[in-house]
């Protein structure tokens, strides 16, 4: 082989092997940054990652239960405003109460006065041993007659008291001459006596028709 033509051939070969040195190169600084691509994506990529569904439903709850909250706490200022009116007294309830104080103040102590009792079944006759036609008299009003004995058996059955407890405080005549009223109670209960009302029953006696626990004692 002449030099000539050992000359074109060596200086193809140098081409083509700085063009495989390239080639290498290049592919090796691909290799590098695909490489640093994804370190980067999997070390340092979860500060940077789009917000799962997960978190997005509880960022979505959050802001409904506190809508929810507010809401509610409207509604219950509105409540309280509301119940407010309602509590007022209106104009005209007001003006009634002002143009009638002496019956409002009526009403008041009739409330305050007395308190029915209440009790099972009706109250009987408790008998006598008095004479007919019976008639009050002032003589009958008297603690050693035997009506004042058989007005205290009628207090006392009328009031459930023990005899050994109850204290008469005092007796008036009901309204006509087979009617009376009496004070009666307790020692411990003596500043709320029951006011009991008596009518004679022909042949039968006295028999309770009503009793009212007082809110004082006018009789002490």
């Amino acid at each position: 082989m002449s030099y000539g033509s050992y000359g074109p051939r060596r200086s193809d070969m140098q081409k083509e092997k700085r063009k495989n040195i390239w080639l290498n190169v290049g592919i090796g600084i691909v290799v590098v940054a695909i490489v640093f691509v994804s370190a980067s994506l999997i070390f340092g990529g979860g500060s940077s990652e789009p917000a799962s569904g997960d978190d997005l439903d509880r960022d979505e709850q959050n802001q409904a239960d506190m809508a929810t909250e507010e809401e509610q706490e409207e509604s219950a200022e509105d409540t309280d405003q509301e119940e407010q009116v309602d509590n007022e007294p209106s104009d005209s309830e007001s003006e009634n109460n002002d143009e009638n104080p002496a019956q409002n103040s009526t009403d008041e102590d009739n409330s305050s006065d007395s308190t029915s009792l209440e009790f099972d079944g009706e109250w009987q006759p408790v008998g006598t041993m008095q004479e007919e036609p019976f008639q009050l008299s002032s003589e009958k009003f008297s603690k050693e007659h035997i009506n004042w004995e058989e007005m205290t058996i009628a207090f006392m059955y009328a009031t459930g008291i023990d005899e050994e407890d109850i204290i008469v405080w005092r007796v008036n005549n009901g309204g006509d001459m087979q009617s009376v009223e009496g004070w009666v109670g307790a020692w411990e209960h003596r500043d709320n006596p029951y006011k009991v009302r008596l009518e004679w029953v022909t042949n039968e006696g006295w028999v309770p028709v009503s009793v009212e626990e007082q809110d004082e004692n006018p009789f002490r």
